[in-house]
């Protein structure tokens, strides 16, 4: 656990890249990679915004929406 907790101390919480390397070097060093797309987050988020929009009309929305936790499983192969 030490050990753990010593590694993620030396992680950027923005980019997760080592704060050694990046915190010694010019931006100019990196090069920013264009985004991509997870299909489960955007599962998960589309599944959120419905939630959310069935719950607005609702006149008694959910309370502590933050702590929802949202799932996908895989679906299963066809043969």
């Amino acid at each position: 656990m030490l050990a753990l907790a010593e590694y993620e101390a030396g992680i950027c919480e923005g980019c997760g890249h080592p704060l050694e390397e990046t915190l010694t070097t010019e931006a100019e060093d990196w090069k920013a990679l264009p985004p991509v797309r997870c299909a489960v987050c955007t599962l998960m988020a589309m599944q959120h915004d419905e939630y959310a929009d069935v719950k607005s009309k609702n006149p008694r929305p959910t309370p502590h929406m933050q702590a929802l936790r949202w799932r996908a499983v895989r679906k299963p192969r066809r043969r």
